[in-house]
This record gives structure tokens, sequence and C-alpha cells, in this order.
């Protein structure tokens, strides 16, 4: 984890933080542990996150107000999912709009 805390660390304001680990549980701990520092203004997205303790969003919510962080978790990537789909199959893209009350009506 030191390593990750780190690189983590060293990376520019408005970076992208992504944990693609798979689910968290007692034999897979976060990606980063107590000294990461994620970057200024940065999007910190953990994809397996939903509607459970991610240690990993955990940490990036101590550090939310202060290096203004935004925060996703996997819903956020399964709209994102199912929009391009929908996108695929019915040959349009919704503009924002209609983007975003798809993304409420789905949850």
């Amino acid at each position: 984890q030191l390593e990750h805390d780190r690189l983590v660390t060293l990376l520019p304001p408005g970076s992208l933080v992504v944990n693609a680990t798979g689910p968290v549980d007692k034999d897979t701990p976060s990606p980063v542990g107590g000294a990461a520092l994620f970057p200024e203004n940065g999007l910190v997205w953990d994809l397996e996150a939903v509607g459970i303790s991610s240690p990993f969003l955990d940490k990036a919510r101590q550090q939310r107000r202060e290096r203004g962080l935004r925060l996703a978790d996997g819903p956020a990537f399964r709209q994102f999912q199912w929009l391009t789909a929908a996108a695929t199959v019915f040959g349009a893209t919704p503009d924002r709009a209609e983007a975003k009350k798809m993304m409420k009506q789905i949850g």
C-alpha cells in the first residue's frame, strides 16, 4: 500500500483515481492506505462500491472538502454503461437533460 499511497500522492491536480481491484473483503484490502493524499480537484471512482462500505471511498470522503474531490461509485459506472448500450441499440445518444432523467429513473 505504501507504493500506491506514494503514487496517488504524486498525481497532478484534476487527476482521475480509479479502484478497479474488485470487491473488498478481508483478503483484499483497499489499494490505498493512510498515507495517500488524493489529487486536488480530482475524481475518485470505485467501480465496485455499490451500497457497501468502501475503504477506498471512505479515505476519499475524509479528504473531499479539503482537496475539492468528486466521488463516484459503482452505480455511476453502470449508469454510463446503460446509456452507452441504449445509444447503441436505439441509434441515438440522449442529450444531457434526457441522460439525467434516464439516470434518475434507473437509480
